[in-house]
Formats: C-alpha cells, sequence, structure tokens
C-alpha cells in the first residue's frame, strides 16, 4: 500500500507539473486585425523530435532571429507577422519564436487559429 501511495504521489506531482506548464505556455493568438494583406510568410512548424522547420525547410535554432529579421525587413509593419503550427509539446518554443518576432520587429501568430492554411 506504501509502494502505491508514493507511486500515486509521483503521478500527481507531474500532472500538475503538466497543467501549471500549460499555463505558463499559453497557445499563441490568432492574427489581429493590425495586419492585413498577407499573402505570404514565414510558416513554423515544430516537430516532436525537437527540430525546427520553416516553410518546409529544417533551420537551426540559432538561425532563425537572423532569418526573422531579414523577413521582416523587405516587408510593411502591416504585414510583419509569422505563422506557428502549434505543438502542445513544444509550446516553450512556440514563445521563443513569438519572442525572436518581436525583437526582429514583427508578430507571432497561431497558424490554426489565424486561418492560415498554407
Amino acid at each position: 500500500m506504501r509502494h502505491f501511495l508514493i507511486a500515486l504521489l509521483v503521478l500527481s506531482a507531474g500532472c500538475s507539473e503538466a497543467v501549471r506548464n500549460d499555463k505558463a505556455n499559453p497557445r499563441l493568438a490568432a492574427i489581429d486585425s493590425t495586419y492585413r494583406n498577407i499573402e505570404s510568410t514565414l510558416v513554423f512548424e515544430l516537430p516532436d523530435d525537437g527540430k525546427f522547420i520553416v516553410n518546409g525547410q529544417p533551420i537551426a535554432q540559432a538561425d532563425i532571429p537572423a532569418k526573422l529579421t531579414s523577413f521582416f525587413g523587405g516587408v510593411a509593419p502591416e504585414q510583419r507577422a509569422v505563422m506557428v503550427k502549434d505543438n502542445p509539446k513544444r509550446r516553450a518554443d512556440e514563445h521563443w519564436i513569438s519572442r525572436a518576432a518581436v525583437s526582429a520587429g514583427g508578430q507571432a501568430f497561431d497558424a490554426e487559429l489565424s486561418g492560415w492554411a498554407h
């Protein structure tokens, strides 16, 4: 019985940690009306294997800030948006991309919530 209670405590702690992580890293928001006429953008995918993919091509995490800066430099402010395909297992990385986008002068949004089917 004692081993059962210890196992139950360990499992409970793991579940509550997952809930805390979800609250700490909520899903990115949908694009808003500030951004207009977005015909092309960068679309990030975050597969479970830990890689970063942009527009179907692998990219090193260290190269993402420069990629964002270069991309945003060539578009009007109201088009400086990138999409991130949600992966609940990698929300911390989604938020990292979002912070990198803000640092580069743009914003990152949830692709699905934004209706981005490209």
